[in-house]
């Protein structure tokens, strides 16, 4: 009787020591060694996505933030009474052409016919003379519709 330990120790020497054993384990080899370095490659260019990104990110937030302030900075320094003189001109501009617009359309629906457009009022500023108006009393005047009591007014300029 033989010994089933050394039969099949001999079995596992031969399939190991065959030429087809060898090849299909070099062959596992070099497969895994591919996929380990294709893997590598694709996490390292993962890697270098996150970090683009993130420097991107950074520095979209940073421009961001310094707009910001440079906006909050810009609305701190101007004066409250400029902005609201701009929004009242600004309103008082945009409800002229709507009502413009509105009165001629209804002027289109009933078939009369277009004006033509106004021009855009004369926006002043206030100089730096200031007028007064000066009341100077009534002369005595012989029968006039002007009542005694008022007054002729003339207007001065301060310089």
């Amino acid at each position: 009787m033989s010994n089933p330990i050394s039969t099949q120790a001999h079995k596992l020497w031969q399939l190991l020591s065959a030429p087809s054993t060898a090849s299909a384990y070099g062959q596992a080899l070099n497969v895994t060694w591919t996929i380990l370095k294709e893997t590598t490659l694709l996490l390292w260019l993962v890697l270098c996505l996150v970090l683009v990104a993130f420097d991107w990110f950074w520095h979209r937030s940073i421009a961001a933030g310094q707009r910001t302030r440079a906006w909050v900075d810009s609305l701190s320094t101007q004066d409250t009474n400029q902005m609201a003189s701009r929004m009242g001109q600004g309103i008082l501009a945009a409800s002229q052409t709507s009502l413009q617009r509105l009165v001629a359309q209804a002027r289109t629906q009933l078939n009369l016919p277009a004006q033509p457009p106004a021009n855009p009022p004369v926006v002043t500023t206030p100089s730096t003379a200031s007028s007064i108006a000066v009341v100077k009393p009534a002369t005595a005047a012989p029968a006039s519709d002007t009542p005694a009591s008022e007054g002729v007014v003339s207007s001065a300029t301060e310089e």
